[in-house]
């Protein structure tokens, strides 16, 4: 039978969120029927990052094509290295062609307010660029360092979304499987929260 893995982050109240962005908050608002709120940004969370996010007329997330997110697609193992060059990348990928879903895997298990987490350098994301994928996601809470945009630049440019702060990536490693990555259909949103799972090909 396939599995499923679950690749995304729980949302819990009070979460930790990017310094300056919205705060995550879920609340019953009737307790007999225990009928609930929630509130929280684009980028809470596991998230997808829509071109719209880098320029004003890029694509917003309700126009991203399904089929960038669904399908399969690979994890690559980078974990020790931080910032990723582009001849680590290069040489964890091998042979890449056009429209892969590429999932980054740093093994990163820091906070989000973390000074520094492993990202991707500005000529490592123009590699990934060169070749067209469909996708790519990262299991940090960013593709770029803390002070950097390069990585969001290039590949939002390029129209490829990005997804962020995934999780248990370390569990696909070397596995095939399909990724099931759907945003919430904000219409005219620059991201939302996506719930993200693998499923793997049956043993």
């Amino acid at each position: 039978m396939p599995e499923i893995v679950d690749l995304t982050r729980p949302i819990t109240d009070g979460m930790a969120t990017w310094p300056g962005d919205v705060p995550v908050r879920l609340w019953v608002h009737d307790e007999f029927t225990r009928l609930g709120g929630i509130q929280l940004g684009t980028h809470a969370g596991t998230h997808l990052d829509a071109p719209y996010h880098w320029f004003g007329d890029g694509a917003r997330v309700h126009e991203i094509a399904l089929e960038r997110l669904v399908g399969p697609a690979r994890v690559v193992d980078l974990r020790g290295s931080s910032p990723i060059t582009r001849e680590e990348l290069s040489a964890a990928c091998g042979d890449m062609g056009r429209g892969e879903r590429l999932l980054l895997l740093t093994g990163w298990q820091g906070a989000i307010t973390d000074d520094d987490y492993p990202h991707l350098s500005p000529e490592a994301a123009e590699w990934l660029v060169e070749r067209a994928p469909a996708l790519v996601g990262i299991d940090t809470p960013s593709i770029d360092g803390p002070r950097s945009g390069e990585a969001h630049g290039a590949l939002l440019d390029a129209e490829v979304p990005i997804l962020e702060a995934l999780a248990n990536l370390e569990r696909l490693v070397g596995r095939e499987f399909d990724l099931i990555a759907l945003p919430l259909p904000v219409v005219g949103m620059d991201g939302a929260p996506v719930r993200a799972i693998a499923l793997t090909a049956a043993s």
